[in-house]
C-alpha cells in the first residue's frame, strides 16, 4: 500500500544550520534553535539531522515508492521488504500519525 502524495504540513525544506545552533529554512526563517537545548553536549550532532529532517521525509517517500511499484528480484526483495516497512513507520510518524 503505497503512501499518498500529501500536501506538507511542515516547513518545506531545505533546512540548514546557523553558526549560532539555529535550524533556519531556505528563507532564513528560524524552525527551531538548539543553542540553550537540555543537551548541548549533543547539539552539534542533533541541529544537522533535525536540518536534514524534510530530506530524509524525501528520501524515505522514494524508497516505500518505489517499492510499491517495483518488482524486486530474488535477494532484493526482503532487504527492500524491510527498508519499506521501516520508511512506511518513518512517514507516519513525520506525518504525526504515530
Amino acid at each position: 500500500m503505497a503512501n499518498e502524495a500529501k500536501p506538507q504540513a511542515h516547513t518545506p525544506g531545505p533546512w540548514h544550520v546557523n553558526s549560532f545552533g539555529q535550524i533556519l529554512d531556505k528563507h532564513g526563517d528560524q524552525i527551531a534553535d538548539l543553542e540553550n537545548s537540555d543537551f548541548p553536549e549533543q547539539e552539534d550532532a542533533n541541529a544537522p539531522l533535525i536540518a536534514a529532517a524534510p530530506d530524509l521525509l524525501a528520501a524515505l517517500r522514494a524508497v516505500e515508492h518505489a517499492f510499491a511499484v517495483g518488482e524486486p528480484s530474488d535477494g532484493f526483495g526482503s532487504a527492500m521488504e524491510t527498508a519499506a516497512k521501516l520508511a512506511r513507520a518513518a512517514i507516519a510518524k513525520a506525518d504525526g500519525k504515530l
